[in-house]
This record gives C-alpha cells, sequence and structure tokens, in this order.
C-alpha cells in the first residue's frame, strides 16, 4: 500500500481498520495530507478504487479545497463538510496538518464521524505528522 514501512504506518492501519471493522455503514477510511496527497487509505473489501469516485484524489481534495475556500469567510474557521454523493456519504474533516475522510453508506450515522475523527487524532496525532513529513520530504505519492 504505501512505500514508508514503519511502525506507526501499520498502527495507524490498524486502528482506522478496527474503526472500519466495528462501525456498520462505513466503507472506507483516507488520510491526506493539505495537498490532497493520500498517506492511508483503508477500505472495506466490497469498495473498490475504480467503482467508487468518492476514494480518488481529486475528488477528495476538492473537499479540502472547499473547507479552506469557507474559512476565508468572516464566519470563523470550517472544521468539517458532510456531503451525499449518489448512494455514499462523505465526512472530510480538517485535523491540525491533516484531513480524514470517511466513506459511509448513505443510511449510516453520520453523527459518530466527529468523535471517531478525534478518536483517531488523539491516539495518533504525532504519527499522522512523521508519516505526511516523511512524504512530503521524499517527495513521492505513497499510495499509487
Amino acid at each position: 500500500m504505501a512505500f514508508i514501512s514503519s511502525n506507526y504506518l501499520t498502527d495507524l492501519e490498524m486502528t482506522a481498520q478496527r474503526i472500519l471493522d466495528r462501525i456498520d455503514g462505513l466503507l472506507a477510511i483516507v488520510i491526506s495530507d493539505k495537498d490532497g496527497v493520500t498517506v492511508l487509505k483503508v477500505a472495506h473489501p466490497s469498495v473498490s478504487d475504480s467503482s467508487s469516485t468518492i476514494l480518488t484524489p481529486d475528488f477528495l481534495s476538492s473537499y479540502s479545497l472547499a473547507l479552506d475556500q469557507v474559512t476565508k469567510l468572516p464566519v470563523g474557521e470550517a472544521k468539517a463538510v458532510y456531503a451525499l454523493h449518489g448512494e455514499q456519504q462523505i465526512a472530510h474533516f480538517v485535523i491540525g496538518v491533516y484531513y480524514m475522510s470517511f466513506l459511509a453508506q448513505a443510511n449510516a450515522n453520520y453523527g459518530i464521524f466527529p468523535t471517531l475523527a478525534k478518536e483517531f487524532n488523539d491516539l495518533h496525532s504525532d504519527s499522522v505528522g512523521k508519516l505526511i513529513s516523511s512524504v512530503l520530504e521524499s517527495g513521492r505519492h505513497p499510495i499509487v
């Protein structure tokens, strides 16, 4: 999946997989940097990159851009955006130096996603920062 072999990447993947396994209707978790480069993607086996446009970096980075643009308005900082896309929903959060996206079935409980994002960040904020730094330093995209 990634060109970076490290313990913190494995820990991140394991935590994301545990979240994915325990939440009904959750289909994928994607972590990307501020430029939209995907650094971690964990998906349910029923979801493939080719069958879901929501998992493409172009689609996810459009939400990152939307969050950045809303922050320029005099209404305060935007922390999340939610959207329905066909039979799926996406919850996209800005967390420090990275973005976290949840892809779920349209009928899934989207109210739990902020809690999941906070839980993940509380456990792994340092590891995600290190992962993103190593991706930026390498100049390579970790996931094709």
